[in-house]
Order: structure tokens, then sequence, then C-alpha cells
């Protein structure tokens, strides 16, 4: 496959999973909506027959979450590699990569539970994981977080791989976060409303996707916030919540 093509592909993908996230406003305005183009900047226009809306998505992500779960698995990467070097002379294991799952407390994603650097807590994830994955005879409470390993050999991976299973826990849903989404994107306005395809289009809405670890019935906005999209819906599943 072409370069070319892998890049049609991908947008594609994207295009379909954005467009799966704004069903619930589709079907909201079904009986009013008469026409949907699949654009960029906005990302669609809906036609309806007595105005063209311009509407925009994003998803709402925790930054913050998210770095710290990239920081843990580049540490759970760095102690695969320390992994495949041990198990060469322990004859529990076989010699070839292995799919390591492992499990942290409550089932939820890997944190540190006194919210510093993951990194700061290098040492106590390495000597967790070594305790669990070469268990001695001597009893060993895990420091980390860490409640259960299950190794497998694979047939299929060149080097040894940490597959985090979890859940996300359900959280209410920062306002900030919401307010930070809308001026980002309030700030492309201008730019979309000089593009000559966008001429037709007499409003602007937005669509925010809420990921899986957030409430979407908490989502909510300032009550003096003040916005130039005319509509705002939080959007999650099936679900949506009309926020503007």
């Amino acid at each position: 496959m072409s370069m070319k093509s892998e890049l049609k592909d991908r947008i594609w993908e994207k295009k379909c999973e954005e467009f799966n996230w704004i069903l619930p406003i589709l079907n909201l305005h079904t009986k009013g909506l008469i026409g949907l183009c699949l654009t960029e900047e906005p990302d669609f226009h809906l036609h309806f027959a007595d105005r063209v809306v311009g509407l925009e998505f994003s998803k709402l992500t925790n930054d913050n979450e998210n770095a710290e779960y990239n920081e843990f698995k580049k540490l759970l990467n760095e102690y695969a590699e320390k992994f495949d070097q041990i198990k060469l002379n322990d004859s529990l294991y076989e010699d070839k990569p292995y799919k390591i799952k492992i499990w942290f407390e409550a089932g939820f994603k890997p944190h540190t539970s006194d919210g510093g650097k993951v990194k700061k807590h290098k040492e106590d994830v390495f000597e967790d994981l070594t305790n669990l994955l070469f268990p001695s005879t001597h009893y060993y409470e895990p420091q980390s977080g860490i409640i259960r390993v299950e190794p497998e050999p694979s047939g299929t991976l060149e080097k040894t791989e940490f597959q985090i299973c979890y859940i996300n826990a359900i959280s209410t849903i920062p306002s900030s976060l919401i307010v930070d989404i809308i001026k980002k994107k309030e700030a492309k306005l201008q730019n979309y409303e000089a593009l000559p395809r966008n001429k037709t289009i007499q409003e602007y809405w937005l669509a925010i996707g809420i990921g899986e670890q957030f409430d979407i019935h908490s989502a909510h906005l300032p009550e003096s916030f003040k916005t130039r999209f005319s509509k705002i819906y939080a959007v999650k599943d099936l679900y949506l919540k009309e926020l503007i």
C-alpha cells in the first residue's frame, strides 16, 4: 500500500470516528436535518431547510492523566528489557518473549499514590515487578500499587511487552477542561469563516466527546460563560448534554 493510500485510510478512519461521536446530535435533529457533508475546518456541514451549520468536534482528554499513563508505559518497557535478561537464568520461563498482563490496585489505571512524578517511583515499581515475576519463599507486600502480573509466552512478539489491564474510574469533569477546549476551537473560528467553502454557514456548533473516565452528566460551564458558538454539546456513546 502506498503512503498516499495509507494517508487516505487514516483520514477516512478519523472522519468515521468523528461521525460516530456526533450521532447523538444527528439523532436529536433528525427531523430537521436534510443533509450532512464530511469536511475539515469545520469537521461537518449540517444542512437544514433554513440554515447551514458548521459543526466542529473535539475530544476531551485529561493531559495530566495521559502523561502519567505514558510515563508508566515507558517504565514498564524499560523493565521488559530487564525481564528478558533475568528470565534466561530462571527455569520458570521459556526462552522466548512474553506478554505480561499487569493490574493495579482497584483495577484502575496506573498512578502514583502521592501524585508525584512517575520516575521517582521507578525503584518501587522495579522491585515489585521482580518480586511478582520471580517470587521467592518470603512474603512480599507490593509498594507501587501493582497487585498482579500474568506472564504468557508469545510466539508472535519480538520482545517482551506489558499489557496494562484496567478500568477507568468514573469522575466528574472539571469545567476548566471544557473551557480550554472551547477557547482553543474559538481561536480557529475566524479562519474557518474566511474560507470560501464556508460562506453558506450561518452558525457554528461544537461537539465535545467525553472520554470513558468521565461522567457526561457532570459536564457544565460557568453561568457567566460567553462563547461564539451557537450551541455546544457534550456527547458520549448514545448520550448528549446541551451545554449552551
